[in-house]
Order: C-alpha cells, then structure tokens, then sequence
C-alpha cells in the first residue's frame, strides 16, 4: 500500500497540524518546510508575531516590511535599541492588524523612553504592551497628564528579570534607582486603563497598588503579579487593592500572586485574614506563592476552578545552589505537607480541577495529601508536585508517590522535582559528582516512569527536575525511547 503524504491531507486539516506543533518551539518552522501545502497552512501563524530586524537604511529608517507580511501580522517585537533611533514607529502603519507591541533586552539595564511609549499608545490600533525585561521610563517631573493619550491599552505586561537585583549585585550597582523610574512610570501608565484592562501583569516591587485600589477593574480577566517585597510596609497593598474582591473585578478569571516576602517576615497576606467567605464562580485559574493558610484566599469558593497552584517563588531550586550573599534578603516559607493539605480542604476546589501544582517540604501528612490529591480530584491530567526534604540525609521515597500517582488513570502530564540528597551540593560539586548521579537518576526515572505508564495509558512524558553542570533542567522520560537529558523549558 503506498504511503500516503501531508499533501493528501486537505488544507483545514493541514491547519489543524500547524495549530498543534505550534506549541512546540521550532516545530512550526520544521512543518512548513515540509511541502508548499504545508508552508501555505503555517503562513498566517509563522508571521502573526514578528520581531523588527535590526537593519538600517541609508536613509536611517529601517527597511519596509515584506508586503506578503503585512496583513498577517498581529504582534511586533522590538530589539534593546529600537527606540533610541529617530523617527521610532514609522513602521506601524505597514501593519493594518497589528495590536500587539512588545520591548524585549537581554537581562540588564536598558530603558524604553517614554517617546517610543507614547507612540504605541496613541496608535488607534494598539491595544496591548510588553516591557520584557525593559525598563519603561516616563519622567514623571517631565511629562504632563495631558501629554498622556487617551489610551485604549487593554493589555500591559512589564516583566522584569527575576533576578535583576543580582545583577546590580555583581556590577555594583543600586537596583533602587530603576525600582523608583519603574514605580513613577508605572503610576503614569495603569491606573487610566482601569475601564478598559483586561490582562495586567506587573512587578509587585514597582505596581502602583494603591492607585489601583480607587478603581474598579470591570472588564480585567488576567492579573498577574509577581517579585518581591521590599519592606513589611508594602506588603499591606495587596489586600487594599484586592477588597471586595468579586465587586471590585467581576470580570476576573486567572488571578497569580508570586510574592516574594523580606527574609525573616512572616507570609505575606493576599486578602488578608477577614470573617466571611469570598464566592468567585468565574475563577478559573489560581496561582500563589507561599500563602498564608488562614488568608481568606485560601478558603475562596470556586466551583469553576480549573488550575491550582501553590508554589514558590522564585523557584527555590536556584536559591538552593545559589551563594547565600545573593539571597539572604528572601523569605522562602514554603509550605509543609500538612499546610498545603489544609488549604486544599478549606478551599474545596471544584471537582472540575485539570491542573494542580503543589510546592511543599514534606511532613508526616505527606501520604494523606497525596490521598486527598489522588481522590479529590477526578479529572486531573497534569500535576507538577515540587518536593522538598526537612533533613538532608532523608531518603526520596520516590517508589510511593510514584504507585500514589499512578492510581490517577487520566494523568497525561506529570513533573517532579523530588529534591534527592545527592542534588543539594553547589551545581553537585563537580562535574564527576554530576555523572554519578546521572548515572543514578537515570534508572530511578525510567522506574517512575514505568510505575506510571502501566497504570496511566494517555501519559505523554514524565518530567524530573536534574541539576546540570551549569543549571537544573527538567529531563523527560517516555513510554518507549530514551529520556531527553536536555529538556531547558524552566520557568521561574
């Protein structure tokens, strides 16, 4: 019988493949060069977000954009450098579809003047902005209310690198300065969004909560906020901003709160510990780091939650081999087994839970949350647990929470970090004590794994947390072939 080809497929079908490797970093370019056919379903989806390249005219613009490009184009990057030449944002107007604008650096400093911020504003067509590791500058002293455009942003992202502090720790310097141009910039570009927000998600060393606490966020359906506190003080905004919760945004479906406490303070509050309980049925997604388990948001009624998350942050598996001077101002009050068992109780997540994500040092109620996770929730196919030991000399009792596991036939996703005492030196100490625990961790992975696939048939790849010879990496074991050592996709 001959062998049929991608050619023969017809062209919604052949869309239906780009939509699902897409997802795959260098899939999508990987199918498209397959056959005209399939570079014809990817076109739309190759050059809906494209980065401006950095070429130079004669003339000091940039080159005009292709013209097969123009009308499919929805998002545009910038380089660190874009907004320093004259004449930023002539392009814009090659792009009849664009509504995405995003600054993008290297780790470090590197500021976005507000001229090149203000021009995306203004752009009718502009409705969403990222500052990815990008410093937006807006001289508060310099630039009026009325110079400020009425904007229509619904969307504003300013990320910056998560371990910017450090940074400025080895180059000497004071991330103070950029913390101040950040929050003034910031006061200047959130609070009038407050009528037309849908997506914020901002630094909580810099967010000008207090100003949003005098609005109401009616339409805002993502909030996103994540760093560290600076000071006990300004760990009592978030729940100002956040009262009256289900009035103050209705709309509100995916809610991440990654804080970062001062080291040596105790947790810090999200709403903080009221008397009545807070009903939120449109809630889908839920992320927080280190929660206080008697903080209202820990026994919020959701019925339509569909993603949990009680995790760290940043990941505690770099502070762990980090030096102690680069740290030493975090709190990292992770969660016991018993803790995290408490919340999930109180919580009484809806039985509708897909993805659950827990971060915890275990404790005697190790196996009884396992229990509650294994029952509780019956159409869980993704869980990423985070494990971490109370002694160093324990041993992993992987083989348990792998049968735990295993009783939940659904499961298509699995990640462990289960924090093996042979991973808790500096980077393992030297490159000989990595290959050994290679050695090690390899048989160890393919016996969870096999624990798990017999019992679990739609499993794709179990994931586990490996120090490297410079970075932790997640490795990926599968049903059939060798594991992929090299597996880089971290988040922090």
């Amino acid at each position: 019988m001959k062998a049929l080809s991608l050619d023969a497929l017809g062209e919604d079908v052949l869309c239906l493949v780009a939509l699902a490797v897409s997802s795959s970093p260098g899939m999508l370019k990987m199918y498209s060069q397959i056959s005209p056919r399939t570079r014809s379903a990817c076109f739309a989806k190759l050059f809906a977000s494209v980065r401006l390249p950095p070429r130079i005219t004669i003339s000091g613009r940039r080159e005009a954009p292709p013209a097969t490009i123009r009308a499919l184009v929805r998002e545009l990057t910038y380089s660190s450098r874009a907004p320093e030449y004259e004449g930023f944002g002539w392009e814009l107007d090659f792009f009849p579809y664009l509504v995405s604008i995003r600054f993008a650096a290297q780790p470090g400093y590197c500021p976005v003047p507000w001229r090149a911020i203000k021009t995306c504003i203004a752009h009718p067509n502009i409705s969403s902005i990222c500052f990815l590791h990008c410093l937006p500058v807006v001289d508060i002293d310099g630039v009026s209310e009325e110079e400020i455009p009425s904007t229509s942003l619904t969307d504003l992202s300013c990320i910056p690198y998560v371990w910017r502090d450090v940074l400025y720790f080895f180059d000497r310097g004071d991330v103070s300065s950029e913390h101040v141009a950040e929050a003034e910039s910031l006061m200047l570009l959130v609070p009038p969004m407050s009528r037309l927000a849908r997506h914020l998600d901002l630094p909580l060393e810099t967010a000008p909560l207090r100003q949003m606490a005098a609005h109401s966020w009616p339409a805002l359906r993502e909030l996103h906020l994540s760093g560290r506190y600076l000071s006990p003080d300004q760990m009592g905004y978030l729940p100002a901003m956040l009262l009256n919760l289900p009035d103050r945004l209705p709309s509100l479906l995916h809610l991440s709160i990654l804080a970062s406490p001062p080291a040596g303070v105790d947790r810090a509050p999200v709403l903080g510990r009221l008397s009545s309980l807070i009903y939120l049925p449109q809630l889908q997604s839920l992320a927080l780091s280190y929660p206080d388990p008697d903080d209202v948001i820990c026994s919020i009624q959701a019925p339509n939650l569909i993603h949990l998350s009680l995790r760290d942050w940043p990941r505690y598996y770099y502070p762990l081999y980090f030096p102690e001077a680069l740290t030493s101002h975090m709190g990292c009050p992770i969660l016991s087994s018993t803790e995290c068992l408490l919340i999930l109780k109180r919580m009484s997540a809806s039985t509708r839970l897909e993805r659950l994500e827990l971060v915890y040092e275990a404790d005697d109620a190790e196996n009884d949350l396992l229990c509650h996770i294994t029952s509780a929730y019956p159409h869980i196919w993704s869980v990423e647990l985070h494990r971490y030991r109370k002694e160093s000399n324990v041993a992993v009792p992987h083989e348990q929470i792998a049968q735990r596991l295993a009783t939940m036939k659904w499961l298509q996703r699995v990640r462990l970090n289960l924090d093996f005492p042979e991973t808790t030196g500096p980077l393992c100490d030297s490159g000989e004590a990595i290959d050994r625990w290679t050695a090690r961790f390899l048989p160890v992975g393919r016996q969870i794994m096999a624990i798990l696939h017999a019992a679990c048939p739609m499993l794709v790849a179990l994931e586990m947390l490996k120090q490297n010879d410079t970075r932790p990496v997640w490795t990926k074991f599968y049903p059939v072939r060798e594991p992929s050592l090299y597996s880089v996709d971290l988040e922090w």
